[in-house]
């Protein structure tokens, strides 16, 4: 779960250009679930995910969205095909 690889992949996530040039929180939640996901984000996801990143203060922010990229990455719907 928090191996070399995962990590790096979750840092490249958050990398993009895409992601870079996202003009607020919910645009930068948005493009992780596309890409993780093909789908929209839910209210509720938004929601926690504005939350964890403000939470995160500092140096930590930055970290912040990719350990949310990693999360995403590790959760079941990513893993699993229904």
């Amino acid at each position: 779960m928090n191996s070399p690889f995962i990590i790096d992949q979750s840092r490249r996530l958050v990398s993009h250009d895409e992601f870079i040039k996202a003009r607020n929180e919910k645009e930068r939640i948005d493009y992780l679930y596309h890409t993780v996901f093909q789908r929209d984000p839910t209210i509720l996801e938004v929601r926690e995910g504005r939350t964890y990143i403000a939470e995160a203060t500092g140096d930590k922010r930055a970290n912040a969205w990719a350990e949310l990229a990693q999360v995403l990455l590790l959760s079941n719907e990513f893993r699993f095909v229904d």
